[in-house]
């Protein structure tokens, strides 16, 4: 992934869960329809290494907000 013209602007933390939902986007395309990745944070929050993180991909909003699908 390219850092030119990104825009990680949506993003869930799930305190219960230690995990962040976050999904990237760029000026063409908006992040919250974009696929949605998960970053398990247990180890970050625990004080181990970046590299230790487990990140997965969760797939697309079915139905995103209707101002993200109309571009309002």
């Amino acid at each position: 992934m390219s850092l030119t013209d990104l825009n990680a602007q949506a993003m869930i933390f799930v305190p219960a869960r230690r995990v962040l939902q976050f999904a990237t986007g760029g000026s063409g395309h908006p992040a919250a329809l974009s696929a949605w990745r998960e970053l398990d944070a247990t180890a970050l929050l625990s004080g181990r290494a970046l590299t230790d993180a487990v990140i997965t991909d969760i797939g697309k909003v079915p139905m995103p907000l209707h101002h993200c699908a109309h571009g309002e």
